[in-house]
């Protein structure tokens, strides 16, 4: 209960603190068609967590320690993968489609979706720990993890969203994510074991198209600059 007091002004602060912070009242309506979409993600993740939690439960009570590692390690690998996969959709996608479906006015959208797709990445890896916590009865260590996430937005979020208006917002947004999701695998590392290893593949699999992304940009890049340069008569 605790924690979900806790991520309620999380989730839900932003569009005040974008308004507050930053001039335009349009960075309002970018941050939070984004957020929108972030917000889909990490609202499904912890109810299909909670599903797991009386059968990951009775496991424990049952001794059955390996079993326990064997299906958290599957899930892990299961979100990480996941979560890869919406970075690279927010990276190669985001630009083209977000001026398809929602016009052109609200083309700056689509900058704050890799910040906001990598903070759904954090929450994700961070799921599993936390149900893990609750697994073995360390409500605490979620619910100190929750306020660190909170502190962070809340802390960096004005100066951010002041500079670089809904990127900035979204920026700290992913930095209270990470911090979520780097203090509970730390608190939990004994509860985890391979955790690291389960999540890294994916990620390392994934860092191979990092190349071919980067590619695309600068060829997209290079094609503004070449069709703003030279006009046909």
């Amino acid at each position: 209960l605790a924690t979900q007091i806790l991520l309620i002004p999380f989730l839900g602060s932003g569009e005040i603190l974008v308004r507050t912070f930053s001039g335009p009242y349009a960075e309002v309506g970018y941050f939070s068609l984004a957020h929108n979409t972030y917000l889909m993600v990490v609202t499904t993740i912890p109810q299909i967590m909670l599903a797991f939690l009386p059968f990951l439960g009775q496991l424990r009570d049952a001794g059955q320690p390996r079993e326990l590692a064997r299906w958290s390690a599957r899930l892990v690998r299961v979100l990480a993968t996941t979560g890869v996969l919406g970075v690279f959709a927010a990276w190669f996608l985001g630009a083209a489609y977000v001026p398809l479906l929602f016009g052109a006015a609200y083309a700056p959208v689509a900058a704050n979706l890799l910040p906001l797709s990598a903070a759904a990445l954090a929450f994700a890896l961070a799921s599993v720990p936390s149900l893990l916590a609750l697994v073995h009865e360390r409500p605490s260590e979620t619910v100190v993890a929750a306020a660190l996430r909170l502190v962070v937005f809340w802390g960096i979020a004005p100066s951010l969203i002041a500079r670089q208006g809904s990127r900035g917002a979204c920026l700290a947004v992913l930095a209270g994510a990470s911090v979520h999701a780097l203090y509970l695998g730390w608190r939990t590392r004994r509860l985890v074991s391979g955790s690291v290893r389960d999540w890294a593949l994916p990620a390392i699999l994934g860092s191979l198209f990092v190349p071919l992304a980067l590619a695309v940009g600068f060829a997209m890049i290079a094609s503004y600059i070449l069709s703003s340069t030279f006009v046909p008569v």
